[in-house]
């Protein structure tokens, strides 16, 4: 047509399961054919209310790792655990290095990775500027002696921490200090002193997501 805002067909992709319902009713209701179909995997945490509580669903041998990865990485270097909410020329230093973090893990094992244009880079800084003008960004970050050397970036909804771009050194220093694991164990705490009930670690399998008490469930499309 030559009407800018007719349309023929709306795709959506990687709706969680509870939208299913609302939106197949949604549709019903306004008489538009539709399907819905499995298109992926998201795992996310169910939050307890203590740290502990947590610490105590999760399997002995997660429990141990936990408790001497942290010590560990701690003993050798200064750590410092940040969550950045707000935009500053600090947060934007430490955004340039973790998308050399993270592109430098992909190059290695011969993948593209998310940051190989000068597009992509923009459009993430897009993204976290925008949350963070919004109030929902959480990015979190791990340094190690000054450096940030592993980082996370969540969005706060509701009651869940949604989890989208994680980055970890491949510094041969860092290596057998399990930083992305550390990492994670911190987000992952703060979400729940903070009153989250779910953390939401995205799309993908990964067996590390199931070790820290992730449940899998479908994406629709």
């Amino acid at each position: 047509t030559d009407k800018k805002d007719d349309w023929n067909v709306i795709s959506l992709s990687e709706l969680r399961s509870n939208s299913k319902d609302v939106l197949n009713k949604a549709f019903d209701d306004l008489g538009i054919r539709h399907s819905l179909n499995k298109c992926s995997t998201c795992v996310r945490i169910g939050l307890p209310g203590t740290w502990q509580e947590y610490k105590k669903s999760l399997n002995p041998s997660t429990r141990k790792d936990i408790n001497y990865d942290e010590n560990r990485f701690e003993k050798t270097f200064n750590g410092k655990f940040c969550i950045f909410a707000e935009n500053s020329p600090e947060f934007q230093r430490i955004i340039s290095e973790l998308q050399k973090i993270h592109q430098n893990r992909w190059e290695t094992t011969g993948e593209k990775g998310s940051f190989n244009n000068d597009w992509m880079k923009d459009l993430d800084n897009e993204i976290v500027i925008g949350a963070s003008e919004r109030g929902v960004l959480r990015y979190f970050v791990l340094h190690a002696d000054g450096v940030p050397v592993a980082g996370l970036s969540g969005f706060s909804f509701s009651d869940t921490i949604y989890t989208h771009t994680m980055s970890i050194s491949i510094d041969g220093k860092y290596r057998k200090f399990s930083i992305g694991n550390v990492l994670l164990q911190k987000a992952v705490k703060w979400s729940i002193e903070n009153g989250y009930k779910f953390f939401d670690l995205s799309r993908g399998n990964e067996q590390y997501k199931f070790k820290f008490g992730g449940k899998a469930e479908d994406n629709y499309r």
